[in-house]
């Protein structure tokens, strides 16, 4: 035991787990940073379409929720045939992966978008309406959100912890620059469309 602990690289584990603190740290940002935006930008009545904003954004939320799951799942699996030098079976968990999470999220998202209206009266008091606004968009902007997450999972179980970080880095400037640029004008809708363009940003590059 003690020659284990002994041959135990901790410097080796500190830069592994570095870029993954920080990689979830920055995915967090990316599903919040326009909830902020719209609170700081959207003017005087920033308050009240943040109870709006936050009303779509809880609901749309639940594809990274159902999903995480699968992430946590792939990421030892993963990390040990990429060890193993096992293309076949590396191929064989992304591949299934992302299979289970289309199957989940796609339906769901195309569902959830056809009827926001509906959704935010089933969840929420009639004054929360105007929520249904951005939801459909939210809804599509958290699915691309999912699969970003999935596939940075997979890059980060496959050894590349900075390369999935980085790829979290670009995404989130995209989001912000996009909030800061589209919130003062378009308010909830341009909030929405800058998670979108994060989101499909980050997913397109991993």
């Amino acid at each position: 035991t003690q020659q284990k602990a002994a041959a135990f690289n901790y410097g080796k584990f500190t830069a592994f787990m570095a870029p993954i603190f920080l990689f979830s740290i920055i995915l967090d940002l990316l599903i919040t940073i326009d909830l902020f935006a719209v609170k700081a930008l959207a003017g005087e009545q920033s308050d009240l379409l943040a109870g709006y904003y936050a009303a779509a954004a809880t609901i749309a939320k639940i594809f990274p929720i159902v999903i995480s799951a699968i992430a946590f799942a792939i990421f030892p699996l993963v990390s040990a045939a990429t060890f193993q030098r096992d293309l076949h079976k590396t191929k064989f968990y992304i591949l299934n992966t992302m299979r289970y999470c289309l199957l989940v999220t796609v339906p769901v998202a195309f569902l959830f978008a056809s009827t926001p209206a509906e959704l935010i009266s089933l969840i929420y008091q009639e004054r929360y309406l105007p929520g249904a606004l951005p939801l459909p968009i939210l809804c599509f902007a958290f699915a691309a959100y999912t699969f970003f997450v999935v596939l940075s999972t997979i890059i980060a179980a496959a050894n590349k912890p900075r390369t999935a970080m980085a790829i979290s880095v670009v995404a989130l400037i995209v989001s912000a620059v996009l909030n800061a640029l589209l919130v003062p004008t378009m308010l909830l809708m341009g909030a929405a469309y800058a998670t979108l363009a994060g989101s499909v940003v980050g997913l397109v590059i991993a």
